[in-house]
């Protein structure tokens, strides 16, 4: 009932860009808000690259991303990496394992469903990596430069992985969202180890989402 008032809301003139992801996301509405935010203010600093998202589920998100570079700069690139297939297994560096392995195969959501959904919003210029993290960022393909990035990876291997390949590739200007930052405890470990205790966290939930912005 809820997902199809939804879907009848979005369809009025003048609704929010971000409404429009809601029947397909479990991304929480300040987070949304905050990805709105970012691809505003990386096109008012003319910050270049892409937008990406890695974890996608069932592509709220993604569209929002997607529906983001259109209207603001339809130059942009948006890229999508993801199984496809639901969550991998978590590993030893999660701390809440036992908690977190019931979540393997969940948060599914389909290449084909996640296309369809693009072109049903006349969103098709996407482009999509499937498979896992630690396999197809070594290998690539990669975007060039990055100016947003949304990692709702989950785990810490997933996270570190993400980070360790895409970081590099974020312009100076350029902001990172994490939206596991306070639900897992992989994710925590993995920014807390990469960015350090000093780095400079934006929070946009209470004990939830995080973002940080690359300044040089």
């Amino acid at each position: 009932m809820r997902n199809s008032l939804i879907r009848e809301l979005i369809r009025l003139p003048g609704m929010p860009l971000w409404m429009k992801a809601l029947p397909h996301t479990m991304v929480r509405r300040a987070c949304l808000l905050a990805l709105t935010e970012h691809a505003k203010a990386v096109t008012r600093a003319n910050v270049p690259g892409a937008f990406v998202e890695c974890g996608v589920a069932e592509g709220g998100s993604a569209l929002l991303l997607a529906k983001l570079r259109t209207q603001l700069d339809p130059s942009r690139e948006v890229w999508l990496f993801d199984t496809f297939e639901g969550l991998p297994p978590p590993s030893s560096d999660d701390a809440d394992y036992d908690t977190a392995v019931q979540w393997i195969g969940l948060c599914r959501g389909e290449l084909a469903d996640i296309q369809r959904l693009m072109t049903r919003h006349n969103e098709p210029r996407v482009r999509y990596v499937k498979g896992l993290y630690q396999e197809t960022m070594p290998a690539g393909p990669l975007p060039a430069s990055i100016a947003v990035l949304h990692l709702d990876a989950d785990w810490y291997d997933s996270t570190m992985t993400c980070l360790r390949h895409l970081w590099p590739r974020v312009s100076p200007g350029g902001r990172v969202q994490f939206d596991d930052y306070g639900a897992w405890a992989g994710c925590f470990k993995a920014v807390q180890e990469f960015f350090g205790p000093q780095a400079h966290i934006h929070q946009i939930e209470p004990k939830g989402a995080i973002w940080i912005e690359k300044t040089s």
